[in-house]
């Protein structure tokens, strides 16, 4: 994945007092470790049952852990208002509702001609002046699609006013419709959905650090067995940060929608991924199988930044 260089820097700045002391522990324990298997010798009992590839293989699992570490960052939860449809704000943020569309930027349509399904809208605009991620402007939009990756499309700002502004489109019956991600009550009970209304997002809430789970308990259970005859040092300092990292995921949490941050591991882990612009759950209708989430991301492609989504379930 190509990460847009530089563009989230600014959100794994100032950290969290606890959590910058904890990096700084991490990394005298990678040094410590580094140090202690420069020594390796085959020929020394304290080494019986050791091996190069056994090392390597560990020191491997510590740069996956450090990869997933480099990915924790400040997050923005969204301040909501349920809505019925005929009083949101199409030119706004909304998340399952009827969205903006304008002359050249018409409701798109399905392979099977019917109006896509709208998932959400987001005003980049104001995500830069709250967080200072300059993702360009604009109001993105995603649709449901038949595309794993998804349908994603960025109105400029210029276009965005009232005087523009399409008529929703006339809906077949919502069973007709491609709607895997979301409940899109709306379409078939206008004003009188009962259970997933529209919400437009009025805001965002102080930002909160995220730090998703280092499993360093795996870490810990399997290296403090051989940690002591290695070195004491490398045993304490083990002990150390993962007794901190245990404080610190209860401290800053996943599992909230929210702006960037970063999400729990499922069937996919945040490393491999550029940092989200958005981690969603299963709340406004939204629907990701069991125990899902999902996240929206962005990278460079081409020159210009290429939206994608991606979710998990258990």
């Amino acid at each position: 994945m190509n990460e847009a260089k530089g563009l989230f820097s600014v959100l794994r700045e100032d950290l969290p007092e606890d959590y910058a002391n904890f990096l700084e522990k991490w990394d005298a324990f990678k040094k410590l470790y580094s140090s202690i298997i420069s020594e390796y010798d085959p020929k020394d009992p304290v080494w019986a049952g050791f091996s190069k590839d056994r090392i390597s293989e560990k020191y491997s699992r510590i740069s996956l852990l450090d990869a997933r570490i480099e990915k924790n960052s400040w997050s923005w939860g969204l301040i909501t208002k349920e809505k019925a449809p005929s009083a949101i704000n199409r030119l706004g943020s909304l998340i399952n509702g009827p969205i903006f569309t304008c002359a050249g930027y018409e409701w798109p349509m399905c392979e099977r001609g019917y109006p896509r399904v709208p998932i959400l809208q987001i005003d980049l605009d104001l995500v830069c002046k709250k967080t200072t991620v300059d993702l360009g402007g604009g109001l993105l939009q995603w649709f449901e699609s038949s595309n794993e990756l998804g349908f994603f499309r960025t109105i400029p700002q210029a276009l965005v006013n009232v005087e523009s502004l399409l008529p929703i489109p006339d809906f077949p019956e919502k069973s007709d419709l491609q709607q895997e991600l979301i409940d899109p009550e709306w379409i078939d009970e206008g004003d009188d959905v009962s259970y997933f209304m529209p919400c437009q997002i009025t805001g965002y809430r102080k930002k909160k650090f995220k730090i998703a789970e280092m499993q360093l308990e795996w870490f810990y259970e399997n290296y403090v067995p051989e940690a002591h005859r290695l070195n004491t040092a490398f045993e304490e300092k083990l002990e150390e940060i993962y007794e901190a990292s245990k404080k610190l995921y209860k401290k800053y949490p996943v599992g909230q929608t929210c702006l960037f941050g970063t999400f729990h591991p499922i069937q996919e882990e945040p490393e491999d991924f550029p940092t989200p612009l958005l981690c969603l759950e299963q709340e406004f209708g939204l629907q990701f199988g069991d125990g899902g989430n999902a996240q929206v991301f962005c990278e460079h492609k081409e020159g210009v930044l290429d939206y994608f989504y991606m979710q998990s379930c258990y």
